[in-house]
């Protein structure tokens, strides 16, 4: 099923799930206010599969629907998505806010148009005598412009709500001075014999995911998987050669999330293990999130969080244990125990504000041995 979509994104369930999500234009850099960044695509583009996986029941796109790929093709970003590794379709988002914000998309195939033009002001008749005389182009930029402006206040502003949720070196402190008094130990695990690195330990720049990546690798190590090099600083690197020959590192943009599932693919592959990466960003509640880290924790699989707001903003850390908290008449808390990459001390996240749909706050990337 292909579409081609020349009106306004529809995004008016996702949206009502965010508060204060409309940044003030004065604020905004005129140079830059129709530029679309591809880093406010990706999140355009998730946005735009949150909303028709509620509207179309998961016909088409669903939770297990990931970003495969970005490519850059001068006037839109193409976004390829995929399932369970299978084929999913794509998105096409332009990149100036005056256009169509998604231009076409698919639930499978290749996009049917690469560099799409605006659609000229001109009536049937006069397209059909192909007139040669010029014509003003529609501009959209008053319909689109809000929606940018909320991806731009997700992306850049830390929500008051959870805006505090990592780093926390205490969680029975903070959970008690956080939710009331009250609060004790549920349940718990760590992943034993993962080893916690920091990121300042390796020669690079913005390599948080590498850093990850590389602890993750480690830890198969020395479980089962001895193909995989024993001196670390071989591994970090063996692992940034790996994603700087697929495009996905840069110094200076390091790697997007969308990316470390085929990173880590590509490294169980370089060491001869046919495991997988596989990324998830779309979880309808908090439950289900603790669910899934859970489930990986309790499987000795480390894995990677990757966030965009908040005390972690533009930062991948590694989960490897949790603890649950209870008080009676109130829902479990949970504390995500992480190597935060600034430090080789234990980090916990609170969990309770990051699952909810609409802030798009993380994505986790679970590696398969």
């Amino acid at each position: 099923m292909k579409k081609i979509v020349s009106i306004i994104l529809s995004l008016t369930f996702v949206l009502s799930f965010s508060t204060n999500v409309f940044a003030a234009e004065s604020s905004m850099n005129d140079n830059r206010i129709n530029e679309i960044t591809e880093r406010e695509a990706v999140e355009l583009a998730r946005w735009f599969i949150a909303n028709d996986i509620y509207e179309n029941k998961n016909n088409g796109w669903s939770e297990s629907t990931v970003i495969d790929s970005v490519k850059n093709d001068g006037n839109s970003y193409i976004v390829k998505l995929k399932s369970d590794s299978q084929d999913n379709g794509y998105i096409v988002v332009g990149n100036d806010v005056s256009e169509s914000l998604i231009k076409e998309f698919s639930y499978e195939g290749e996009p049917l148009f690469v560099n799409l033009l605006p659609l000229p002001v001109e009536d049937s008749e006069s397209v059909a005598r192909n007139s040669s005389k010029s014509c003003d182009i529609i501009d959209q930029t008053e319909e689109n412009l809000p929606y940018l402006l909320a991806v731009r206040n997700n992306l850049n502003t830390s929500l008051k709500s959870n805006s505090d949720y990592g780093g926390i070196t205490s969680p029975y402190e903070h959970v008690n001075s956080t939710y009331g008094s009250g609060w004790t130990y549920h349940s718990g695990k760590t992943i034993s014999g993962f080893t916690l690195l920091d990121m300042d330990d390796f020669s690079a720049s913005n390599h948080c995911s590498l850093t990850t990546i590389t602890a993750i690798f480690n830890y198969h190590r020395t479980h089962g998987y001895s193909s995989i090099s024993s001196n670390i600083n071989t591994l970090f690197n063996r692992v940034k050669t790996i994603a700087t020959d697929n495009g996905y590192y840069t110094p200076k943009n390091g790697t997007m999330p969308y990316y470390i599932d085929n990173l880590a693919t590509k490294v169980w592959s370089y060491y001869g293990y046919s495991g997988v990466g596989n990324n998830d960003f779309f979880f309808w509640d908090v439950n289900s999130i603790n669910n899934a880290l859970k489930g990986e924790v309790d499987g000795n699989r480390p894995g990677a969080i990757s966030f965009t707001s908040g005390y972690y903003g533009n930062h991948t850390v590694t989960y490897y244990g949790y603890i649950f908290y209870k008080k009676s008449g109130q829902s479990n808390k949970m504390y995500l125990k992480v190597n935060d990459n600034w430090s080789t001390s234990a980090r916990y996240v609170d969990t309770t504000y990051i699952g909810q749909l609409g802030q798009t706050l993380f994505e986790i990337c679970r590696v398969l041995p």
